[in-house]
């Protein structure tokens, strides 16, 4: 078994916000609707606990910071999950009924970028953000 192959699969998937969901209907097209819906219900909620977790590096954010703060995080996580993929998906009948299963994934630099865009162009938090400590943590 060839470890740098390993390693580098590994360094790819580290590089990317993934999720997962599955949905059933008696509509094949409706089923596969509702699990990307909850496949992007999953991959946000990833984003903005990983985010949050690295605004805990932000030491100059006073209550007000934060809520503004996480406010910008919400926003940048909508709109990145707009552009996620469906990176495999199953589909299945089984008594008049199909579920899907759906894998979806972001590019963490691309969401790492527009959190971090969407900070800078806000006034109050860009003088106050210490954006190396951001990417670090993120």
């Amino acid at each position: 078994r060839d470890l740098r192959m390993s390693r580098g699969l590994g360094d790819v998937y580290k590089r990317q916000f993934r999720a997962s969901a599955s949905a059933q209907s008696g509509d094949a097209t409706a089923s596969k609707k509702k699990a990307v819906i909850a496949a992007r219900t999953a991959i946000t909620s990833q984003i903005k606990a990983k985010a949050e977790m690295a605004a805990k590096s932000q030491k100059k954010f006073g209550n007000a910071e934060w809520e503004q703060f996480s406010d910008l995080i919400h926003m940048a996580t909508q709109q990145e999950a707009a552009n996620l993929k469906v990176i495999c998906e199953n589909s299945r009948q089984s008594g008049g009924k199909y579920k899907t299963d759906v894998v979806v994934e972001l590019p963490k630099a691309g969401v790492l970028s527009t959190i971090i865009n969407q900070i800078k162009s806000d006034d109050k938090l860009k003088g106050l953000f210490e954006e190396s400590q951001f990417k670090q943590a993120f």
